[in-house]
């Protein structure tokens, strides 16, 4: 959503090595069919560096294996 223009904070866990760790994603109240992508203000001097998609359409690419190997912001990004 940012376009690049501001990046985000570190995220560190703490693992554990004798116990597995689970990860669960939720999504609460979820609208399909809102757009997922950069805001329109941080695109206008250097224009969009990421794709736009709905809602629906993101959660199926995130759940599907059409991602082969890349991370979701690869997959999203314009200038691949």
């Amino acid at each position: 959503m940012s376009n690049e223009e501001y990046s985000s904070i570190e995220h560190r866990a703490i693992v554990d090595f004798h116990k597995e760790r689970l990860s669960i994603a939720a999504f609460h109240g979820t609208n399909f069919t809102a757009k997922v992508g950069p805001l329109a203000d941080l695109v206008k001097e250097i224009g969009a560096q990421y794709n736009t998609i709905e809602t629906e359409g993101l959660l199926r690419l995130y759940l599907s294996s059409k991602l082969d190997g890349k991370s979701l912001l690869d997959h999203m990004r314009i200038n691949k």
